[in-house]
């Protein structure tokens, strides 16, 4: 696994970008101030998030699709011989995945060199208009009677931004993607085919005894994949997801190690906020202003003041707008 940078890595396909153009993320009032004032995005540890299963989500269907396509291969003698050696197809599968996880994301001596870090936003993709105008009923909810807001960032001049970060810091990984969403009782969504196709294909070189052409690729492919699967209970939102897996000390040390004489980037500093939750912050010392578009401010009890508030805070540049939504919360 190496560290990556701009160069080499596409923060978003042409695809995305051209289908989602804007990205919406709600937070509160003390959210739109923090973002603004300090001219940053946060990115929350996954086992912080809301769904607390997140990332590890992936697990049980890996397993499942894994075994089903190994039981469909023609199998050789020796191969099978490999095979029932190490408990079989389903253990094989299982053991497999489960240490794919115990060396990335579920490292037991503290961060291991693959704990991604989650922006999360509503692209509002199929939605109507008037969800992209006025925001999502479900998020405006969750404010309650105070009121939230919705920060519109442009999508092509935040993933512009976000090459600053893979230019200047050691990141493992970094990308801004849709969310794919499951149903456990079905087979994984078609984006993770290829993924399915090169871990398959590692684990016959393994039962012949041979070691595959880049060794690796089933990992990194797997890193850039599990934080955007998502359980089907969630589709509402239509997420899509800043993804950055910072370089730790350790894998500092590894890459030194590998290539002596080596200039390495800076480290992300992980931070704890005073509710225990850790995070990163993105784009600190970035001399260029967030791509905000424009701010919705939710419909509520307190609406009007929460638009002068935001007026207080906001560059004139910024358009400010209330949600017509009729909800006032508790």
């Amino acid at each position: 696994m190496r560290m990556t940078s701009s160069a080499d890595q596409i923060i978003a396909s042409t695809e995305f970008m051209m289908s989602h153009p804007e990205l919406h993320h709600y937070t509160d009032l003390r959210g739109l101030e923090g973002i603004v004032r300090t001219n940053t995005l946060w990115a929350t540890h996954f086992r912080d998030l809301n769904d607390r299963e997140e990332v590890i989500h992936f697990k049980e269907p890996l397993k499942t699709a894994l075994s089903e396509m190994l039981s469909r291969r023609d199998i050789s003698p020796s191969q099978r011989d490999t095979l029932d050696r190490f408990g079989g197809i389903s253990r094989i599968a299982a053991d497999l995945v489960e240490n794919l996880y115990r060396n990335t994301f579920e490292g037991s001596a503290g961060y291991s060199s693959a704990q991604p870090f989650i922006v999360s936003f509503c692209t509002h993709a199929d939605d109507r208009a008037y969800e992209r105008e006025h925001g999502l009923l479900s998020q405006w909810r969750g404010y309650g009677g105070d009121g939230g807001y919705c920060l519109v960032f442009d999508t092509v001049g935040l993933c512009k931004i976000f090459k600053h970060e893979l230019d200047h810091y050691s990141l493992i990984y970094g990308s801004i993607d849709a969310v794919k969403y499951f149903k456990r009782d079905a087979d994984l969504p078609v984006e993770f085919s290829q993924f399915m196709e090169v871990f398959n294909a590692h684990i016959f070189w393994f039962l012949e005894g041979k070691l595959g052409p880049e060794p690796e690729e089933p990992t990194s492919r797997f890193l850039r994949l599990a934080p955007l699967f998502k359980h089907q209970g969630f589709w509402e939102e239509r997420e899509a997801r800043l993804v950055v897996i910072p370089g730790t000390e350790v894998f500092r040390d590894y890459v030194r190690a590998e290539h002596p004489g080596i200039d390495l980037p800076l480290p992300k500093e992980i931070r704890t906020r005073q509710d225990g939750r850790q995070y990163i912050s993105l784009f600190e010392g970035l001399k260029d202003r967030l791509p905000i578009k424009r701010v919705i401010v939710g419909p509520s009890k307190t609406q009007q003041n929460n638009l002068k508030m935001a007026w207080d805070i906001l560059d004139s540049g910024v358009k400010i707008t209330a949600s017509e939504t009729p909800f006032i919360g508790r």
